[in-house]
């Protein structure tokens, strides 16, 4: 093979690759050992990242909604998508444990694949999660996608296990250097030190801060990855045009103690609100 054909190969016959998208973080080890996914969550800033990313995009409300003539948005509380996304996407699930086992893939292996179960009419009537690892990518000589995966639902596991790395006390340089790697591992994921156990240099006032860049900077983008990906594999495409899917994040956006403090309260009141007491 010439260097112009290696330079300018075609892109229409994705091959498997030996090993693991998630290399990238590691290298190649001169040791010899494997690093894989499973290997990965071995290291307990991977695992910390991975539990915390996947936890936040599980734990956010999701619901189908519906464009307004007038130009508003109100709920599709009809359509069969809003138990699936909300509540069950499927018998063996809750929308937690489905949401969270496929961004756990996606943060591994870097793709998430679905089964999608659909009725005579087009409906979505069920999700099951696949695993990445056993499903092969291919595209047909007219240009589609084949996804092709042992033709059978995958077997959910309950979960990952974790499993402690025993750190010698008195090597103190290697502590140095074990609190190195778990910043550069939450650089890399994107995660702010002190929500994986790192509060050196932390104090009250910036984990505040840290917490609601946390929302913006790092689950914003995975949200929309999120949102425009459901609506492309969910919705019908007579749907498309009036339907979308959305998070809600208003939640984890509010502003700190102080802000919230000072800032104008619902019904245009100065600040300093004398704050509602529940209770006697």
């Amino acid at each position: 093979m010439s260097i112009f054909s290696r330079l300018f190969r075609t892109r229409d016959r994705p091959q498997n690759r030996v090993g693991s998208g998630f290399s990238f973080l590691f290298g190649g080890t001169a040791s010899g050992k494997t690093v894989n996914e499973r290997t990965a969550m071995q290291t307990t800033a991977v695992y910390a990242c991975v539990r915390i990313l996947a936890e936040a995009i599980a734990g956010l409300p999701l619901h189908l909604y519906r464009h307004r003539s007038d130009g508003g948005k109100e709920r599709a509380g009809g359509h069969s998508l809003c138990y699936l996304l909300h509540d069950e996407p499927n018998p063996e699930m809750t929308s937690f444990v489905f949401r969270e086992t496929l961004m756990s893939h996606l943060l591994l292996w870097g793709n998430a694949y679905a089964q999608v179960v659909r009725n005579g009419r087009g409906q979505v009537v069920a999700l099951y999660p696949l695993l990445p690892n056993k499903m092969e990518v291919s595209r047909a000589a007219s240009g589609q996608l084949i996804y092709t995966y042992s033709h059978r639902v995958a077997v959910l596991e309950e979960g990952m296990k974790f499993q402690a790395i025993g750190i010698p006390p008195e090597q103190a340089q290697f502590l140095e250097t074990r609190k190195f790697q778990i910043n550069e591992i939450a650089r890399i994921f994107r995660i702010p030190p002190h929500m994986v156990g790192d509060l050196e240099k932390s104090s009250f006032s910036n984990i505040e801060q840290q917490s609601l860049e946390f929302v913006k900077y790092t689950l914003n983008p995975w949200v929309v990855r999120w949102e425009q990906a459901l609506k492309q594999s969910l919705l019908l495409p007579s749907e498309k045009q009036t339907m979308f899917i959305k998070f809600n994040l208003d939640g984890l956006l509010r502003g700190d103690y102080q802000s919230r403090i000072r800032g104008t309260p619902p019904g245009g009141r100065t600040a300093g609100f004398r704050p509602m007491i529940y209770g006697n």
